[in-house]
């Protein structure tokens, strides 16, 4: 058993909690990393929002204020991650065999993830990929910087359910799908955190869109966890 769960057996004070409690105090100690690595101060507010967001997201879907992703937020205290605008970054190893001539398997690409901030808007989307050019020069290859997104916004499947118009899609749009495996993770977004196919028929559908995505779940349809990459 780690400390904080000896802490939290002992004052009956939930996990999820103490990890928020854990990480704001490492705020300080974030901010210095981040000043010795030169990154600009409002990147540093922007990354350490995130506990902002995640806390917001534990009280919907666990009822109470904390942080339930314990193995996300520490790559932005080791300043292994950052946020760039309307999306957030982190280096990774390319995962497929090659792309081109441009990359092979292993070298450096930047993963970009969405956090849950608001809507996906387009323009927010491109100022973030201008940021991200702009921070990391190191990884580009010949004037492109890879930036990589393995996410179940990028499904295919979601312009079934979805219109042209829609912030999903179009996100998905600045993608070439690489790689789907068959997940239905969306639903742990959509409604619950512990909602699965098992447990679906129960849950509560806050917007016609998870009403579409229930129906066909339900009907046996099953969604992707699609690996995207730009450029095209």
């Amino acid at each position: 058993m780690d400390t904080l769960s000896a802490i939290a057996e002992e004052t009956g004070i939930n996990r999820y909690t103490l990890d928020m409690l854990f990480f704001l105090s490492c705020a300080d100690r974030m901010r210095a990393l981040y000043d010795e690595k030169g990154v600009d101060e409002s990147i540093y507010w922007a990354s350490l929002s995130d506990l902002k967001y995640k806390l917001i997201e534990c009280k919907k879907l666990h009822g109470v204020y904390g942080s339930f992703t314990k193995n996300w937020f520490p790559r932005f205290l080791r300043a292994e991650a950052f946020a760039l605008g309307r999306l957030q970054y982190e280096t990774k190893p390319f995962p497929m065999e090659a792309y081109g001539d441009l990359l092979k398997q292993g070298d450096v690409v930047c993963n970009c993830h969405i956090p849950s901030s608001g809507a996906l808007l387009g323009e927010d989307v491109l100022e973030s990929l201008k940021m991200a050019y702009d921070f990391y020069p190191q990884y580009r290859r010949n004037g492109i910087l890879p930036i990589t997104c393995n996410s179940w916004l990028l499904d295919e499947d979601l312009k079934e359910f979805l219109p042209e118009t829609s912030n999903i899609i179009r996100f998905g749009n600045l993608f070439t799908k690489v790689y789907a495996k068959e997940l239905n993770c969306l639903l742990s977004s959509i409604f619950k955190d512990d909602t699965t196919e098992e447990n679906l028929a129960d849950a509560v559908c806050t917007s016609s869109f998870a009403a579409k995505v229930k129906e066909a779940v339900l009907g046996g349809k099953m969604f992707h966890m699609t690996l995207g990459f730009i450029p095209k």
